[in-house]
């Protein structure tokens, strides 16, 4: 029996639910073989589960926390932000290839979304689907996208959201939007895939939910280990773009099988509770006595300075500080 202690360093943000959820499911015995417990020195592994804060992007309160000085042997991680910067061991769901190491830093799938779409379901392929794939999402966030755009639309459908933030859609019409967008998504033999700020997408996962074949347009992109990728997806270069319409319709045959493959890994490794209990069952191997972090801290530092996107999000987090502490006073 895994004692785990499930904790975040957020507990008063308003978008904090993920340690609360996890802590639930542990605590109802829905994942076998784990077992929460309130008290951290009695637990085997500390799990810091996080959703990702917009106030702290690089998760400092994680590396700052009390837990992490009095236990560092013992504090795993799992956060699901578009930018990682692993200072812990753990689980990174946008973690970038280079910074990939076994049983140290590993890639994850999403376990959780902060307004899933409740329309997708799972609806068996036919072959009668009227497009051979689809794409609808945000365009700005990545020039990759953009060039999903210029594909030829027989038998596809695009359509371009980056005027839309899906968290800021009233609640009277974001129903209707999120079943369209699955209704799109059953409509089509492939999904595209495409990477957006970070190299993961939620879209990847909601193919799967759907029984639909994911096309993953992301070369930094790290495929979790566990997860048997060839039988249901495909992968294109970024490159390689405008070869998609042919690729896809010399798979098209292929489609069905796939697609099942898809919705069964997706049951296994990405539903909750079973999702949880996967990571779960993996934390032991991350669990060795170590010193410092993963990630030097001189290495992190040099990450912000030179990488735009680490760099823009930096300076967003000391304005987010500043409106905070002006808002105090």
């Amino acid at each position: 029996m895994l004692l785990l202690h499930v904790v975040s360093a957020y507990p008063d943000a308003a978008d904090n639910f993920a340690a609360a959820r996890a802590r639930a499911a542990l605590q109802e015995s829905a994942v076998p073989g784990v077992m929460h417990t309130p008290d951290p020195a009695a637990a085997h592994a500390i799990l810091f589960f996080e959703h990702h804060p917009s106030h702290d992007p690089f998760f400092l309160a994680v590396l700052r926390h009390p837990l992490v000085r009095r236990f560092p042997g013992k504090c795993l991680f799992y956060q699901d932000n578009d930018y990682a910067t692993p200072f812990l061991p753990g689980f990174y769901c946008s973690l970038p290839r280079r910074d990939c190491r076994p049983s140290v830093a590993e890639s994850w799938v999403y376990l959780n979304q902060h307004m899933p779409n409740r329309a997708i379901g799972h609806t068996p392929l036919s072959g009668a689907e009227p497009y051979l794939f689809s794409f609808i999402g945000a365009m700005r966030t990545h020039p990759v996208r953009r060039q999903i755009m210029r594909l030829p639309a027989e038998r596809a459908l695009f359509e371009d959201t980056s005027a839309v933030n899906g968290w800021e859609i009233p609640p009277a019409t974001l129903a209707a939007y999120h079943t369209r967008f699955a209704r799109t998504m059953t409509d089509s033999l492939f999904v595209l895939c495409p990477r957006g700020i970070g190299p993961n997408s939620y879209r990847i996962y909601e193919a799967m939910q759907a029984g639909r074949v994911p096309v993953i347009i992301s070369d930094d992109f790290a495929p979790p280990a566990p997860l048997p990728w060839a039988d249901f997806a495909l992968f294109v270069p970024e490159v390689e773009v405008a070869s998609i319409p042919a690729r896809l319709a010399a798979a098209a045959g292929r489609a069905p099988a796939m697609g099942a493959a898809a919705r069964a890994a997706w049951e296994r490794w990405c539903a909750w509770p079973a999702g949880l209990g996967r990571l779960c069952a993996e934390l032991p191997r991350l669990l060795r006595p170590r010193a410092g972090t993963t990630l030097p801290l001189r290495r992190a530092a040099r990450l912000i300075c030179t990488s735009r996107s680490h760099a823009k999000l930096f300076a967003y987090s000391i304005r987010h500080r500043i409106r905070r502490a002006n808002h105090r006073t």
